[in-house]
């Protein structure tokens, strides 16, 4: 299933697939503060670099293996974050970032709901999992309230930081609807 033409909205974002000319938008979003977080996305972030995240996003988007997504603002249409599901065998593996000008704003909770309600629904996923560095405790919040349970530790490869390096996960089955006949 080709996936890059998918698009999710909710009350406030549109979540969109990333093009090759959000590029310069996401390298002025990409921070410091952010980069420590997320495993991908270095600082500096330039278009060469965010080229070769984007590049081969879209080739799995077009073979139903991903779904990398920009959050959009509704009211002012700019680029707020970055929210990807990468998919195999049934199991959705979760990864978002919001703009420091866009954070506190509830922005990634929106838009993992979203997504989680897409994967489980057109996309037909059995599972979602996330993951985030120990001391990433807004993200360990917002993974909680999604209703995800922690499943433990795992070694990650951070190509943001050419190291590897411990990381909680996080697990959301797809809810099982009982139908019991009368």
């Amino acid at each position: 299933m080709d996936l890059r033409n998918f698009r999710v909205g909710t009350e406030r974002l549109v979540l969109r697939v990333v093009r090759p000319d959000d590029i310069e938008a996401l390298c002025s979003l990409m921070t410091e503060g952010i980069s420590r977080w997320v495993a991908a996305w270095p600082f500096p972030l330039t278009a060469e670099r965010a080229s070769g995240i984007v590049a081969p996003a879209l080739e799995k988007a077009g073979t139903g293996h991903a779904l990398p997504m920009v959050m959009v603002e509704r009211s002012s249409t700019a680029i707020a974050g970055w929210i990807k599901l990468d998919i195999d065998g049934g199991i959705g593996d979760l990864g978002y970032w919001v703009g420091e000008a866009a954070q506190g704003r509830g922005y990634a909770l929106e838009a993992a709901r979203a997504i989680i309600n897409a994967a489980f629904g057109e996309l037909g996923l059995h599972a979602i999992e996330a993951g985030a560095q120990p001391a990433n405790a807004a993200s360990h919040h917002l993974l909680a309230k999604l209703g995800m349970h922690e499943i433990g530790e795992r070694l990650v490869y951070a190509p943001a930081r050419q190291r590897h390096g411990v990381c909680r996960f996080w697990r959301l089955e797809r809810p099982v609807i009982s139908c019991h006949a009368f």
